[in-house]
């Protein structure tokens, strides 16, 4: 049997560990693929905000589908229409010297 140093001999389990920890981050592979899974993950997260916002702008063309009041005051304020006799105020700001 060949005769190993002693150093090996009762480390070798954690020198083992050491080659593979040393193998994984050292492979360009092994980095790009931690690159993608963050990259899947920030995906995951716009989608994840995006389908937050479709459910809100669902919810608000349903309510102006429903609500005759709500679409009224959306028409107002985007338009700016006025319902008869009433008055628009604009206020000017004034320039300062």
């Amino acid at each position: 049997m060949i005769d190993m140093p002693a150093f090996v001999r009762r480390h070798w389990l954690l020198l083992l560990m050491a080659l593979l920890v040393v193998s994984l981050f050292f492979n360009h592979n092994f980095r790009a693929t931690l690159s993608r899974k963050r990259a899947i993950q920030e995906a995951q997260k716009s989608v994840a905000a995006m389908n937050d916002e479709i459910q809100l702008m669902k919810q608000k063309i349903d309510r102006l589908q429903t609500r005759s009041s709500v679409y009224e005051a959306e028409v107002r304020k985007d338009l700016g229409y006025l319902r008869p006799g009433e008055k628009e105020i604009r206020f000017i700001k004034a320039k300062r010297p």
